[in-house]
């Protein structure tokens, strides 16, 4: 599975492009539930920026002040078209046109990857803790809170692409950047769009909470990946040691092995970034998770185009 958030400039979209787009539009079956929490979301992200009330979702002309939003469905048409064929499985933002193009099924990839569409369902009854416990379908009411958090930090990380300046793109945040000179200014740039859902954007306290709550869900899926690859991610990995699994892990002397060699790095990466970046400096001595976060990106060593933690 390959997914990714990315931002190209200009130059990478071609006059052609123009078709591409008309190609996009009609594919829009079953967006309905992206469509929504992207509408639901941006009023809060844009929320007392310069593109607050200038954004719009697939809608077919849009200002030159406005974030324009295309979201479509990839499928077997559109992977046949090499200009669509970039847009599979992610998003994009061309920044000069503010155009963010996003493929639905990131968001339902990451639904079923991290255990947000499934729950387990003890029927009321008290179950084996030696069984397995078995395991529902969520309903589109139950996922649409959880959508709406990814969307948010999604569409606030393409967003971030457009308010990034240029001339803080070379930062190496956290000493986590990998040292390969080809990938390390990317990747520095996709650290600061992700820091924007926080610092940039217009999310109030309670929103910012929201969003961390599922960052948090979303972190321990990852754990649960790394420990428990073979398990379903919604039952319980019993390799991870509470309270301490995101620094040690007590089965394996070796520990966690993390790519981080590539512009978009291993999510499990980026969670643990971005729920550090969730608190304000400040606050981050007294906060618990906060300070765990940091003494893990503390200890985190590169080693060669791998990160060992």
């Amino acid at each position: 599975m390959t997914l990714a958030f990315a931002v190209a400039p200009w130059t990478a979209i071609p006059a052609a492009s123009l078709f591409n787009l008309e190609l996009l539009a009609q594919h829009r079956g079953g967006i309905e539930a992206v469509q929504a929490a992207a509408e639901q979301a941006l009023p809060h992200i844009t929320r007392g920026t310069a593109l607050a009330n200038h954004w719009m979702v697939n809608a077919p002309r849009a200002g030159l002040s406005d974030v324009r939003v295309v979201l479509f469905r990839s499928d077997a048409e559109t992977n046949a078209d090499e200009l669509a064929r970039a847009y599979t499985n992610g998003c994009q933002t061309v920044i000069p046109i503010k155009l963010i193009i996003c493929d639905v099924r990131i968001f339902e990839e990451l639904l079923n990857r991290w255990g947000f569409d499934r729950i387990t369902d003890l029927g009321n009854h008290d179950w084996p803790v030696e069984e397995d416990v078995p395991v529902r379908a969520r309903t589109r009411v139950e996922q649409a809170p959880i959508l709406l958090q990814m969307v948010t930090w999604v569409l606030g990380h393409e967003i971030g692409h457009l308010t990034v300046n240029t001339a803080e793109s070379t930062a190496d945040l956290n000493s986590l950047l990998s040292e390969v000179p080809g990938r390390r200014l990317v990747q520095a740039t996709e650290v600061l769009a992700d820091q924007h859902v926080f610092d940039g954007s217009g999310l109030t306290e309670a929103e910012r909470e929201d969003l961390s709550g599922f960052l948090i869900a979303a972190l321990n899926a990852e754990l649960h990946l790394k420990y428990c690859p073979t398990q379903d991610v919604v039952r319980i990995c019993t390799k991870i040691p509470a309270g301490v699994g995101i620094i040690f892990d007590y089965n394996n002397p070796q520990g966690l092995d993390i790519d981080a060699s590539k512009p978009h790095p291993e999510f499990l990466l980026r969670l643990v970034r971005l729920l550090k970046l969730s608190e304000p400096p400040d606050q981050c001595q007294q906060d618990r998770l906060c300070y765990l976060l940091k003494e893990v990106l503390d200890r985190v060593e590169a080693t060669g185009r791998r990160l060992h933690l």
